[in-house]
């Protein structure tokens, strides 16, 4: 059965703190000097998105 999801769905991604699951662009944000510490603070709070 094919699932259809809306164009506002987010599928295959959750909020978390594993680094080693974290999405690419989480990653990305970790050398940007301006983004660093808030990303590094999302990881600690287990808010930024990881792949499920």
């Amino acid at each position: 059965m094919k699932v259809t999801h809306g164009l506002d769905d987010v599928v295959g991604v959750e909020p978390g703190g594993d680094v080693g699951r974290l999405l690419p662009a989480e990653l990305a944000k970790l050398v940007v000097p301006e983004l660093e510490l808030d990303t590094l603070r999302r990881i600690v709070e287990r808010q930024a998105c990881v792949a499920v």
